[in-house]
């Protein structure tokens, strides 16, 4: 008996007169959170060994420690164990949510949302609409990440020149279908086609069928993909980045198409995850917060490729996916620095080879004093 409980304490758990603390034997993981018991466990030390008896196990083969586990017998109340590392899947969405306890009136949007449209004059740089909710109707349903996920991303834009009036955020009780509707709206009129568009969600989505998707509101109403892909039909901008931060979100490639990349926290059969230790989805902490915000990582490609090499190592079930239809590197600044041009005859970045230029005019034919330049798709 004594053995077992040496073996238990050492793999398991540590006792103290307050209950149990957390530990565990995955070497991947960094910490785990235990509830503490709120009452001695009857029975003394032999009491102990009998309820944390485990398997002989061997160094190279650590137990698996499941999701959450519970021990409801009457002489210890419930114990509830996160999961490694403090890794926490999405749950779905519920089909109807939770009616609150105290209906209150949602925020207002930001005023840079009530301008009207109609005096709007399309611009280039970048525009962006950050959307992020953990707060949505009733309790169960809660978030944990999406906010701080969105306030990464619009930290990572300002840092590199995007001004507040042209970054449109949308944080819990703001961010209402009927609002994420007018925020497309927003950016379609402002975004000019020589501009850098951003369209970033982080909360619940929905999976209401095998090629079906939905962004929920605050309020528990759906954008349909078909639909978000139907609002940005209008937006003119020749570089623009789809990025959401949610379960099933690579299934928005209806979104895709020539000039756009859409990043995806999961594919399109998979819940997405948040980690309570960093508190962020994996994809933001790794892609925008590591890459961005640490490494100075300006274009879409750059991170995408950082997070992804870094969640290979650390995190190799938790990888984002990534649709780009870019030609070239989508980089987000305002005014990128224009690509330089490859030696003649070779391949141009992300096309075809450079056409060779026009012959020198004479000073005969009337054009040596005029200067022609030219505009390279995709700058």
């Amino acid at each position: 008996m004594v053995g077992g409980v040496a073996v238990a304490l050492a793999t398991l758990v540590a006792w103290d007169q307050s209950g149990l603390l957390s530990a565990t034997a995955d070497p991947e993981a960094r910490s785990i959170d235990v509830a503490r018991v709120s009452s001695t466990l009857a029975g003394g030390p032999d009491a102990l060994a009998e309820r944390l008896r485990v398997p002989d196990i061997t160094p190279s083969a650590p137990p698996e420690i499941p999701a959450a586990t519970t021990a409801t017998s009457a002489a210890a109340p419930m114990v509830v164990v996160a999961s490694r590392g403090g890794d926490r899947p999405i749950a779905p969405p519920p089909a109807v949510f939770e009616k609150p306890s105290r209906p209150t009136q949602p925020p207002p949007p930001p005023p840079i949302l009530r301008t009207s449209s109609s005096t709007v004059k399309a611009a280039g740089g970048t525009w962006a609409v950050l959307i992020g909710v953990n707060d949505y109707p009733g309790e169960s349903a809660d978030l944990r990440s999406a906010v701080n996920d969105v306030n990464d991303v619009d930290e990572a834009l300002a840092k590199i020149g995007v001004t507040a009036d042209r970054r449109l955020v949308l944080r819990d009780g703001q961010a209402t279908a009927s609002t994420i509707r007018a925020a497309v709206d927003w950016l379609n009129s402002h975004a000019s086609a020589d501009a850098t568009a951003v369209f970033f969600f982080a909360g619940h989505v929905a999976k209401l069928s095998n090629t079906t998707e939905a962004l929920i509101g605050a309020d528990g109403q759906r954008v349909l993909d078909t639909e978000l892909a139907g609002l940005l039909e209008g937006l003119r901008a020749s570089r623009t980045w789809i990025g959401i931060a949610g379960c099933y979100a690579g299934g928005f490639n209806e979104v895709v198409r020539p000039g756009r990349i859409l990043t995806a926290a999961a594919p399109a059969d998979s819940l997405a995850y948040e980690n309570e230790r960093f508190g962020r989805s994996y994809l933001v902490e790794y892609m925008v917060r590591r890459g961005m915000l640490g490494k100075g990582l300006t274009t879409i490609e750059a991170a995408f490729s950082f997070a992804s090499a870094e969640l290979k190592r650390d995190h190799p079930n938790r990888l984002p996916v990534q649709q780009d239809q870019f030609n070239g590197d989508l980089d987000l600044r305002p005014s990128p620095p224009p690509r330089p041009a490859p030696p003649a005859g070779q391949p141009a970045p992300g096309g075809g080879a450079e056409e060779a230029p026009e012959p020198a005019p004479t000073e005969s034919d009337g054009c040596a004093d005029l200067t022609v330049g030219f505009v390279r798709c995709g700058d």
